[in-house]
């Protein structure tokens, strides 16, 4: 096609300007006839081979293709009798199952909810341990400022007693040393009592 296109424009190839202005010069009809063309004793040759090979079968119908002279043979598949089958299902076998499946489903559903349970109280669990945890903690925080109290008022005990036999020592005590004598009898026992 491309050669018949050369040849018709005289082997020049046109400007833009000729395809808009529609101006193709054409070289008279000097083209040779292809030589594998189709001629008009080809195709009556091929109706008349058509004719010949036209496929009947023996009812009279024309066939659109040669029969392939095989004979299909289909196998058919024959009924089992399976005991665990036995006959279609009723209504009554339905609603039966319909109960079996709503009872599997109820236990299903039963059984999400426990774990759904059991994960809230183990949540709960842990919340409690961590607040017995903090409890602790405070009493141990507690214990130890005890224990420093408990340590404060020994070595106040102990300034009291030395300052006590410093005071008696003294062979003729002053009233002032008298009065802080008895003040400090009685500071020991209630500091004593506080260390208990």
């Amino acid at each position: 096609m491309s050669e018949m296109s050369n040849r018709s424009l005289n082997g020049t190839r046109p400007t833009r300007n000729s395809f808009i202005n529609n101006d193709l010069t054409e070289q008279p009809d000097t083209d040779k006839p292809a030589v594998g063309s189709l001629t008009s004793e080809m195709i009556a040759q091929y109706k008349r081979e058509e004719e010949q090979n036209k496929y009947v079968d023996p009812g009279g119908k024309e066939l659109r293709y040669a029969p392939t002279g095989m004979t299909p043979t289909l196998k058919t598949s024959t009924l089992k009798d399976v005991p665990s089958l036995g006959a279609p299902a009723t209504v009554v076998d339905i609603i039966k199952e319909k109960i079996n499946f709503d009872k599997i489903y109820q236990d299903i559903q039963d059984k999400k909810q426990e774990i759904k349970d059991k994960k809230l109280e183990g949540k709960e669990k842990e919340k409690e341990k961590a607040e017995k945890e903090a409890e602790v903690k405070d009493l141990k925080n507690q214990r130890s400022e005890i224990y420093k109290l408990q340590l404060a008022d020994e070595k106040q005990e102990k300034d009291t007693n030395t300052r006590l036999t410093t005071l008696k020592k003294f062979t003729k005590p002053k009233p002032k040393d008298l009065e802080e004598i008895t003040k400090l009898n009685v500071e020991i026992p209630e500091l004593q009592a506080r260390i208990a």
